[in-house]
């Protein structure tokens, strides 16, 4: 993979990254703010608690920073893991989100 694709890639994840915090927000009513600058995204859930995702070009990686570690996703194939690498992604997220019931 070239630094163009990876590049596309990366923006391909953050943006399913962001829909999924705005899908929190609108159907499970949790307050996540997103704050987005280039190739970093900042997760900020109402206890408090932030995760910082961002994409790591030279290494072709993403990174997640979280109060429980950092944890680092390279992508291993060339097709069809742009969404479960997203998917995993959010998995460390899912610790931060504060345990409510759905919506009616």
């Amino acid at each position: 993979m070239n630094d163009t694709e990876f590049h596309t890639r990366a923006t391909t994840i953050l943006d399913a990254i962001e829909a999924q915090a705005d899908h929190w927000f609108e159907k499970l009513d949790l307050d996540v703010e997103t704050k987005r600058n280039g190739n970093v995204l900042n997760l900020i859930f109402e206890n408090g608690h932030q995760v910082v995702i961002n994409s790591q070009a030279p290494l072709h990686e993403m990174w997640l920073a979280a109060r429980s570690g950092g944890f680092h996703y390279r992508f291993m194939a060339a097709t069809g893991k742009i969404r479960a690498a997203a998917r995993t992604c959010m998995t460390p997220c899912l610790r931060f989100v504060p345990k409510r019931p759905v919506r009616p």
